[in-house]
């Protein structure tokens, strides 16, 4: 494309400052066509690039990568608030970690009794704290 330029000294090699060239969508909607890959929000599994900003931060997170190194990754310290999401294996993980804790019938029931005395109000959150230790 006449006007895109690559920037090999900067950090982004494809853009001045990273901010994205106006040119990118142009070309990868071009390239979208050749390759028959639906484009645009508005297409059924349609081709956004901004999605991939929550696929790079989700699959970071599902592999225990720490937010410090997605951060420098993705060169945007919201993007591990705003961009990951929970994945099955991720929930899946986490029940398996609850239940090494709480597994046992006899856990299960004193869990189970925690929660009714939250929920009533008659547990206050110090004691909840030290009940789960």
């Amino acid at each position: 494309d006449q006007g895109a330029k690559l920037y090999p000294d900067s950090k982004f090699f494809f853009s001045e400052a990273g901010k994205i060239h106006m040119k990118t969508y142009s070309i990868i909607k071009r390239a979208c066509k050749q390759l028959e890959i639906p484009y645009g929000k508005k297409r059924p599994n349609g081709f956004v690039l901004h999605d991939l900003r929550h696929t790079f931060t989700s699959v970071l997170h599902e592999n225990l990568i720490d937010n410090k190194t997605t951060t420098e990754f993705t060169d945007n310290p919201s993007a591990v608030v705003d961009y990951q999401h929970s994945t099955a294996a991720a929930r899946e993980r986490a029940m398996e970690i609850i239940e090494k804790k709480f597994g046992t019938p006899e856990k299960i029931d004193r869990l189970r009794k925690i929660f009714e005395a939250v929920r009533s109000g008659q547990m206050k959150f110090e004691e909840f704290r030290d009940s789960i230790g």
